[in-house]
């Protein structure tokens, strides 16, 4: 029995015979001039074209079709494309009603995944037009969190295409899962339905809702690509692609603008911490909410929600660094302090003793005026460090672009028994390391 390619569907034709696999369900809120609606929406691959139905259908086309399943479809209706947010680039859809046919079919030559690849070329005329999403693939140069707050992070994945452009990729909190921490430099990343921005001059993807990620991909639609991605030169460790700046530059108005770049590096010390907030919170482990210390003299601590919470003790510090030029106040999240002090704040609490948040522990005390390279963050007008490396981690050739930075000698590591935040014994009361109830100020 013949069918007709998916691929030669045109809008208003006659709906004639077609084999599809469905690959994709989801709600889509449409608007339609003054009214707003849901819409159950399905991707179909055998071409790929997306098909819609009228929201209040779901359990009606719930019993006719399944995910990865794949049909005979007839007595569709052929329509104009979605002009917001489509997954596929199809000059038609489909409008699916009661009439609509499914007659299952067995076909193992129809795709099971869908990916419409677009070039870095091409990225740049999507930019802020959410009309269609965008499917990408490229190699990781960099993954990495960025903090948005004490509580929050967006994950940071730079690829590049195999012409070596460069394209970030943006997950938002409720994304995090997408692309996890072990997924580093040279990995292949295939990324769909995302919505291309662009930020201080950079080409950056997105998530939505309808994303999808797969890793080192070996579909049959992404062996090319993964080939001639995995045959791109080596990544370079040293090739770092944030500026170096002073400590000073920083400061500047719109430095993020001026400089295409929201992520800095600065060969810099820390001159002083600044307690008035403390140097670590406490969370729930459940409900991710500030829980509260019990008035018992041991480390128990209560959520108001939640029922035997095990407490997240994270690092929140801000700090004045300096390179010799401006000393600038930054803040230090739990990742930049770890990596800071190679210690977590769980260790430094639990199994060294330093529960009283407005007292220095004494490994904190001795990073002070100690060089380092700090990557910061530039987040409307608030800095961020995100990172710390030892000198000796950057290349030689670096060293010599930092320039009168170099010569920038930090001073003598202060005394860790002076107090180096110049704060009454009133307003910081001299709680040793060893005290085991929390303090809270």
């Amino acid at each position: 029995m013949s069918s007709r390619a998916v691929k030669d569907i045109r809008a208003r034709e006659k709906a004639t015979a077609i084999e599809i696999r469905v690959i994709k369900k989801w709600i889509s809120t449409s608007k339609v001039p003054g009214i707003k609606k849901n819409e159950l929406c399905y991707q179909f691959v055998g071409d790929g074209i997306e098909a819609t139905a009228d929201g209040d259908k779901i359990e009606y086309f719930d019993k006719i079709i399944r995910l990865q399943s794949c049909y005979r479809v007839t007595g569709y209706v052929c329509t104009k494309p979605r002009d917001y947010m489509a997954t596929i680039n199809h000059p038609a859809s489909l409008i699916i009603g009661k009439k609509a046919k499914f007659v299952p079919i067995e076909s193992a030559d129809i795709p099971n995944v869908y990916f419409g690849f677009v070039s870095y070329e091409v990225l740049r005329g999507r930019i802020k037009v959410n009309k269609l999403l965008t499917d990408f693939i490229g190699r990781v140069d960099r993954n990495y969190l960025q903090p948005t707050s004490k509580i929050s992070a967006v994950r940071k994945v730079v690829l590049r295409d195999e012409r070596l452009n460069k394209v970030e990729i943006t997950l938002w909190p409720s994304m995090l899962h997408l692309i996890g921490d072990h997924v580093g430099s040279g990995n292949i990343v295939a990324i769909t339905a995302t919505q291309v921005s662009n930020y201080y001059g950079s080409i950056q993807l997105e998530a939505t809702y309808l994303t999808t990620v797969a890793i080192n991909p070996e579909m049959p639609q992404t062996i090319e690509y993964t080939k001639r991605l995995r045959d791109l030169p080596p990544i370079d460790p040293n090739d770092e692609d944030d500026p170096i700046i002073t400590v000073r530059e920083l400061t500047i108005p719109d430095i993020a603008g001026k400089k295409h770049s929201t992520r800095f590096r600065c060969d810099a010390w820390i001159e002083k911490f600044d307690l008035n907030r403390g140097w670590f919170y406490v969370h729930c482990s459940t409900c991710d909410k500030t829980v509260y210390p019990e008035e018992d003299g041991s480390l128990m601590f209560v959520c108001k929600d939640d029922e035997d919470i095990t407490p997240k003790f994270l690092y929140s510090v801000n700090a004045i660094i300096t390179d010799g030029t401006t000393p600038t106040e930054v803040t230090f999240f739990d990742e930049g302090m770890t990596a800071l002090l190679k210690t977590s704040c769980e260790d430094l609490i639990l199994k060294h003793g330093y529960a009283d948040p407005k007292s220095l522990p004494q490994q904190i005390s001795d990073v002070i005026g100690i060089r380092k390279i700090m990557y910061v963050s530039v987040r409307r007008g608030h800095l961020v460090v995100t990172n710390v490396t030892d000198l000796a981690e950057t290349c030689d050739a670096q060293e010599s672009s930092v320039g009168t930075l170099a010569s920038a000698m930090p001073p003598t590591t202060p005394d860790p028994k002076v107090n180096i935040n110049k704060r009454s014994h009133t307003d910081s009361p001299d709680v040793g390391p060893a005290t085991k109830a929390l303090q809270v100020g």
